[in-house]
């Protein structure tokens, strides 16, 4: 008699598992619930012939175990794996961040540097970009922003957190200056016209003109950054 309840038992624990495990799940899910049902059954039928005496019966159940098992581990094994990637675009960037390391690679799709990798663009190229994504497309000026804390997390100690490089920063007066170290010094963003840098200069030269009290090497830089955009 006790042997007849473990197997209904064992039946009903059986289909109560398999419509649970298949009520909304998927494919995938379905299988595991699947195994997870033959293997539970099977070790109670097992029982069933172990306790009614008959052990040479309960190689069928194990044997139900056994396909079980190795249903489970073909699931696992080829089961779809969760990338350790993931990626973001925005209006200017496609971003690919590897989960394991923490390295972020992508292309810049439109403005400036399009066609250019993140990777390759120097500390001061991302910040002319970070600036320009500021007022054209907030998103692409996060992504830039957390690119810049992360591979270069003095940036701001130089550049200030609007991108606007501190006084000390600059390039000493009559030595070389980069065309984004130019734009930075007039306030301006790449894409600006020969009318807009020229408005620019003369507004931060009325700014700091030595006449009204301004700094001489910083007026001196003012005229260089006026040239190197107007000659560039």
């Amino acid at each position: 008699m006790v042997g007849y309840l473990i197997l209904g038992a064992a039946l009903a624990i059986g289909l109560a598992l398999i419509f649970r495990g298949m009520r909304g799940a998927t494919a995938a899910q379905a299988m595991r619930w699947l195994w997870q049902s033959i293997a539970v059954v099977s070790v109670l039928v097992g029982g069933f012939f172990l306790v009614t005496g008959r052990p040479a019966y309960a190689m069928v159940p194990a044997f139900g175990v056994l396909v079980a098992l190795i249903g489970w581990l073909i699931d696992v094994t080829l089961a779809p794996r969760k990338p350790n990637t993931s990626r973001v675009n925005t209006r200017f960037l496609k971003l690919t961040l590897d989960h394991k390391t923490g390295q972020v690679t992508g292309d810049i799709v439109d403005g400036p540097f399009s066609g250019r990798r993140i990777e390759s663009l120097r500390v001061d190229e991302l910040v002319d970009l970070f600036v320009y994504y500021r007022s054209e497309d907030e998103p692409s000026a996060r992504l830039i922003e957390a690119y810049l804390d992360r591979t270069s997390p003095t940036w701001r100690a130089r550049y200030g957190s609007d991108g606007a490089p501190k006084h000390d920063s600059y390039t000493a007066a009559g030595g070389p200056m980069s065309k984004s170290e130019a734009l930075r010094i007039l306030g301006l963003t790449l894409g600006a016209t020969p009318d807009d840098i020229r408005a620019a200069h003369r507004r931060k030269l009325q700014e700091h003109h030595p006449d009204r009290g301004g700094d001489p090497d910083m007026a001196a830089r003012i005229n260089q950054a006026r040239d190197v955009l107007l000659e560039g």
